[in-house]
């Protein structure tokens, strides 16, 4: 293996762009099947323009076809520590056309095209930027699908890597390596790399469709100078020898999908070739700031599509000035996570570190919006049928003063059933495609009725990290409202209980001033019952003075996978149990095993990863005093809400040990930069990571996860339970009333001094 490729010939002898047109041919034949092979043949010949007999996507065709927003109306500011890298596709970061506009950002689309031109080039990272062919198009939807894991069985986690690579750009000021460079060795392995690009324009473009058809055959290679506004992948340019690699660097830095394919053709001699002619090390190499962003939004955007939905009708959401603001607001607090003080981009150590853990689902919209290319308005089959039931059903009914149409006359002709909501690539507005179909769950409104925290931006927002978008989209129905059913824990008993199906609670509100004399006679006896506060606050920059730290808001949450209950003893919650915060920072909190208490509900309080009530040996009662002799008694991780549900305190001890396992993104502003990312295991990184917020609460929402299945089982609870407690009610008790009671106590018909909950309705 390794010694030559699948063709039989040296591997020495074999181009990457050969091997690039088999890896292509070979996705062609194994991931798609003949329909959706001849559907991204009709897109791709629908849009693609010629020069000399080679056919290719621009980008504005790129950005015509997935309807690509051409700018977003948000009025940002860039960190002042951001500072773009040369080979960027950034433009100007804002463009004004009428003054009394809010001022307008360039759109997705640039990004976009710099991610296709790198993919379209896998698995050779020097032939990037790849003109948008139809077989260097076809290996772009085969990755952002994730429909290469048919054939590259080892490449399945690498996915991630690549994407960074595709955004990426390499700033040689990170490298002292390349800095130490003669200029001689510069020149010398620019000259290897064009060599190199030299010896592959000479293949033979008509192999290309031997085995995958005509979508991808015919592309001449002999035409040069076709290439986009991108000048090139700053990160792949040659920058120091094979002999400067670290180690354990090097290994690190193999891309594992690209040696996936390779292995597949029996090819790594040309792939380790290739890698020695391009600078590949990616942790030299950062994300812009501004590009990021845009791909923020656009992911928030999508989060909702499906395969053959048009990302105008998602877009059409947003139209709103209110959900304009709430859309950039979410962005900036993702974007958030990933930012560090003194750093101009994003990291590959951050972005690898914060993604899997914080951001697992971020990028699965990608996945329906490439979808499109397998969806051709060309191939509306469903349409022909509906046109020929609907002929046929006009020819069975006879011409009558009421029915004067014959199946030939004009207005025959015009009846049809082919509506533009139906077709593939159309756009309407979502009144209009909430009504096509009734029985469609993706027909019903993204959100049956938005609430004070909870937009649709915060509903994609929630997808990116909470598992199983099924439970989201189309399905969230409000449970409580605070400010609607009053801020009590016998309002939210009252409307949270019974609830069969996972719930999200979000609760909202303002950062408490530092300063004890500062604060109200509420205030301070909310804080009197805490333990005293150790750490600083989330953001860094309102840990510094005391001056803006009161008034900031924050936002965080909870997701519950069982229904709530009274946890007088235990508490409930499982593994699926998630902490999290949403602003000003996106943070998340998974379950862990060493400790189980996950979710508290009692008459004093509502908690996550606080320790359930004990029993007072002197008392007889259950209470949830810590032995420091405060209160309440605070878990590692934590968020507690007290009694009166107007103040909340969220606890995060970076040593851990707590039933949810800590953040590894420090506190915001800080400038932790990413060694200590993850690690936990130094002062510095504990300094930077342990923080606690307390604030008084605003907003407090809890969200079923369900349809009108669970909210019919919730009624019926309701209404057991109120017929029970009638019962209940009229039992007259004997002479000994205490005897009687204690009787009722031991079968469960009562309610016992202890506060436990009688009946087995539970």
């Amino acid at each position: 293996m390794g010694q030559s490729s699948s063709t039989g010939q040296p591997a020495a002898a074999v181009s990457p762009e050969h091997l690039s047109s088999l890896l292509a041919n070979r996705f062609a034949k194994k991931c798609f099947t003949p329909l959706e092979l001849a559907h991204f043949r009709d897109v791709f010949s629908m849009l693609a323009d010629n020069q000399d007999g080679l056919r290719y996507w621009k980008e504005e065709s790129l950005c015509r076809f997935l309807c690509l927003p051409d700018t977003l109306s948000f009025n940002h500011e860039a960190p002042s520590s951001t500072k773009h890298s040369p080979g960027t596709v950034t433009s100007p970061t804002s463009i004004s056309t009428d003054p009394s506009q809010t001022p307008i950002t360039l759109g997705p689309g640039p990004v976009m095209y710099q991610m296709a031109t790198y993919l379209g080039a896998f698995p050779f990272p020097s032939l990037a930027p790849s003109i948008l062919t139809g077989e260097a198009l076809l290996k772009v939807v085969v990755i952002m699908t994730e429909r290469y894991k048919k054939v590259l069985k080892g490449g399945t986690g690498d996915r991630r890597k690549l994407l960074f690579r595709s955004l990426a750009v390499f700033d040689r000021r990170m490298s002292s390596v390349a800095e130490k460079m003669t200029e001689e060795e510069r020149s010398r392995l620019r000259a290897e790399k064009d060599l190199g690009e030299g010896k592959g324009r000479d293949r033979d473009g008509s192999e290309a469709g031997s085995e995958g058809g005509e979508g991808v055959k015919g592309e001449k290679d002999g035409v040069e100078g076709i290439r986009s506004h991108v000048a090139g992948f700053s990160i792949d340019e040659p920058g120091y020898g094979d002999d400067n690699y670290a180690p354990d660097e090097e290994e690190e830095d193999d891309d594992e999908l690209a040696l996936a394919a390779l292995d597949s053709l029996d090819a790594f001699e040309v792939y380790k070739s290739d890698s020695r002619h391009s600078d590949t090390k990616i942790h030299h190499a950062q994300i812009p700031v501004d590009n990021f962003r845009r791909l923020i939004t656009l992911l928030l955007i999508i989060a909702p599509l499906t395969a053959q939905q048009n990302l105008a009708l998602c877009a059409e959401y947003y139209n709103s000035a209110s959900e304009q603001e709430h859309l950039q607001h979410t962005t900036e607090c993702i974007l958030n996570s990933f930012l560090r003080e003194g750093n101009s981009g994003i990291s590959y150590h951050t972005f690898n570190t914060i993604v899997p853990s914080a951001l697992p689902y971020m990028f699965d919209g990608l996945n329906p919006l490439f979808e499109h290319f397998l969806f051709s308005k060309n191939f509306d089959l469903s349409r022909r049928k509906r046109e020929a039931s609907a002929a046929e059903a006009i020819a069975a009914k006879p011409l009558s003063p009421t029915n004067p149409a014959s199946p030939t006359s004009p207005s025959a002709q015009r009846t049809s059933f082919s509506h533009p909501s139906l077709a593939p690539n159309s756009v309407t507005s979502p009144t209009t495609a909430a009504a096509a179909s009734s029985s469609d769950p993706t027909a019903q409104p993204l959100l049956l009725q938005p609430g004070e925290i909870l937009t649709l931006s915060t509903l994609s927002h929630l997808s990116f990290f909470i598992p199983g978008s099924t439970h989201l989209f189309h399905r969230l129905r409000p449970l409580y409202s605070g400010l609607d059913s009053g801020f009590s824990l016998g309002s939210f008993e009252s409307h949270v209980l019974n609830w069969r199906a996972p719930s999200i609670l979000l609760v909202g509100g303002t950062r408490l001033s530092n300063t004890h004399s500062k604060l109200s006679s509420s205030e301070r006896a909310f804080t009197d019952k805490l333990p005293p506060k150790r750490f600083p606050d989330s953001s860094h920059e309102h840990t510094k003075t005391n001056k803006k730290s009161r008034g900031e808001k924050v936002t965080f949450g909870a997701y519950l996978s069982v229904p709530w209950k009274h946890t007088p003893r235990d508490a409930i919650g499982n593994q699926d149990t998630l902490l999290f915060q949403l602003a000003p920072t996106h943070r998340v909190f998974k379950a862990s095993n060493l400790v189980r208490d996950y979710a508290t509900f009692t008459h004093e309080s509502i908690g996550f990863g606080t320790p359930p009530p004990r029993k007072s040996a002197a008392q007889g009662r259950y209470s949830s005093s810590s032995s420091s002799g405060h209160t309440v008694s605070l878990g590692p991780v934590s968020l507690w809400l007290n009694a009166s549900l107007a103040y909340g305190v969220f606890t995060h001890d970076a040593s851990g040990g707590g039933a949810f396992h800590t953040s590894p993104i420090p506190i915001s502003g800080s400038s932790d930069t990413g060694s200590n990312i993850g690690s936990g295991h130094n002062s510095r990184s504990h300094a930077t990571q342990s923080w606690q917020d307390r604030f008084e609460i605003e907003s407090l929402e809890i969200w079923g996860c369900g349809g009108d299945e669970e909210a019919e089982q919730q009624r019926k609870a309701w209404e057991f339970e109120e017929r029970e407690a009638a019962a209940r009610r009229g039992i007259k008790f004997g002479k000994d009333v205490e005897a009687d009671r204690a009787l009722l106590e031991m079968v469960g018909l009562v309610g016992n001094s202890r506060g436990d909950s009688g009946g087995s309705m539970g």
